[in-house]
């Protein structure tokens, strides 16, 4: 006799959804997750509309969803009672600041130090005021202090917050760029707000742009491109 049994069911992954929280960014939420290479997870298929949208994977906003797919094994042959070694190739993840006075000239070649999860480092402005410096993927906060006696600006702490910046066709990610490049000392809640409308249009007289006070499409690229990111 025999017996006959229904085909087995083909099971079809289904990944894991994160929603983004603030200061998340790419490169910390791939490792809460255990990935290595957060490249892998921004070039994964599942979150090809995310790419689309965003662009920049260390630059999420709230409510963002990050598909989490299955993690790739890989397995190596190797002779038995034999040392092994293997090597992880992981890209770097940097944090990049460039400095300017109050008439936005760059501070240049200014030495500073710059604290990073309870670390240490010092570092010096390059001719143009920037620098750079590797970070774990899971910093969010660090300190920056200008240590070069010929700037006005000696020994003041500047407080950074690693993934808090909003993507820029946000109005807190408009904020937040205008705060970084000096034309908003502090945060506004609406886009009437005078003062933002009065920061839009210093902004775009010094890019010799039609000056209306309102972040459109063209302010927020000209944003974008004067800011770095």
């Amino acid at each position: 006799m025999y017996s006959y049994g229904l085909p087995s069911p083909r099971l079809r992954h289904v990944p894991t959804e994160y929603v983004v929280k603030q200061g998340d960014y790419l490169a910390k939420i791939a490792r809460d997750h255990g990935f290595t290479d957060y490249i892998r997870l921004w070039n994964a298929p599942e979150n090809a509309r995310l790419r689309q949208k965003r662009k920049n994977p260390n630059v999420l906003f709230p409510g963002d969803v990050v598909a989490i797919p299955d993690r790739d094994s890989k397995h190596e042959d190797g002779q038995t009672q034999t040392r092994h070694t293997f090597r992880l190739k992981n890209p770097s993840l940097k944090l990049r600041v460039a400095l300017e006075d109050a008439f936005r000239k760059p501070v240049r070649n200014a030495a500073c130090q710059l604290a990073v999860d309870g670390k240490f480092f010092k570092l010096q402005t390059d001719g143009s005021g920037k620098l750079e410096h590797e970070i774990s993927p899971t910093a969010q906060r660090a300190d920056l202090v200008i240590r070069d006696a010929d700037t006005p600006f000696k020994d003041v702490v500047l407080k950074l917050k690693i993934g808090n910046l909003d993507p820029v066709d946000t109005f807190s990610g408009q904020v937040g760029r205008l705060m970084n490049l000096g034309y908003l000392t502090a945060p506004v809640e609406d886009a009437n707000d005078p003062l933002f409308e009065s920061a839009v249009e210093e902004f775009q007289c010094d890019q010799t742009m039609t000056v209306d006070g309102i972040c459109g499409h063209q302010t927020q690229a000209k944003l974008l491109q004067v800011h770095g990111c």
